[in-house]
C-alpha cells in the first residue's frame, strides 16, 4: 500500500485548513517520481494520494491519466479530494483509472455555506462536477465508491442532516 502527499498546493482556502495560504506547487511530485512508482504498481494493492488539493498537480493529473486497470488489474486507486479538478472533461481522462474510493470534502450542504467553509469554486460550479462524477458512477466510468466528507465547524453544525440527505440522493456514502 501506498499513500502519497502529491503537493500542499490547495486552490482553496478553507476555514479549517492553512493549505490554500501556505501550501504551494514548489513541493509537487515531480515526473521523475511518479515514472519511478511504475515498477512498485505492478504488484501495489493501492495507491492512495491526497495531499493539499492533489489535483492542483499537473504532473500528476498526467500521471493519474496513464495508470491502466489492464495492466495493474490488483490495484486499487484512493483520492481525497476537493472535486474542484474533477468535471467532466477531467474525468474522461482517467477512465482506465481503477478508483476504488473518491472523497470529495465538501464541508456543507448549501452555497452560502459552502462558499463561507471552503472558499474555493462556487457552489453551482461544484454541484456541476458533483453531477459529473454522479454520470460517470452511473456509466460504470468511475466504478468506485464516491463519498462527501464534512470537517464540522460552527459555520456548518446547522447543516449536517442536510448534508447526509445531499449525500443520499447522490448515491454516495
Amino acid at each position: 500500500q501506498l499513500c502519497i502527499a502529491a503537493t500542499t498546493f490547495c486552490n482553496y482556502d478553507c476555514l479549517m485548513c492553512d493549505y490554500g495560504e501556505t501550501g504551494t506547487l514548489e513541493d509537487e511530485l515531480q515526473a521523475p517520481f511518479w515514472d519511478g512508482l511504475g515498477p512498485l504498481l505492478q504488484t501495489a494493492q493501492s495507491l492512495e494520494i491526497n495531499g493539499g488539493e492533489p489535483l492542483g498537480s499537473p504532473v500528476l493529473r498526467e500521471f493519474l491519466a496513464t495508470i491502466d486497470s489492464a495492466k495493474t488489474p490488483q490495484l486499487r486507486v484512493l483520492l481525497i479530494t476537493n472535486g474542484s479538478y474533477l468535471g467532466a472533461k477531467q474525468l474522461r481522462k482517467y477512465a482506465t483509472v481503477p478508483f476504488e474510493n473518491v472523497t470529495v470534502s465538501l464541508n456543507a450542504a448549501t452555497g452560502p455555506t459552502y462558499e463561507t467553509v471552503n472558499r474555493g469554486l462556487t457552489w453551482d460550479r461544484i454541484r456541476e462536477n458533483l453531477d459529473a462524477i454522479g454520470a460517470a458512477r452511473r456509466s460504470g466510468q468511475l466504478a468506485g465508491r464516491v463519498q462527501y466528507s464534512m470537517v464540522l465547524l460552527r459555520q456548518n453544525l446547522h447543516e449536517i442532516s442536510a448534508f447526509a440527505a445531499m449525500a443520499r440522493r447522490d448515491g454516495v456514502t
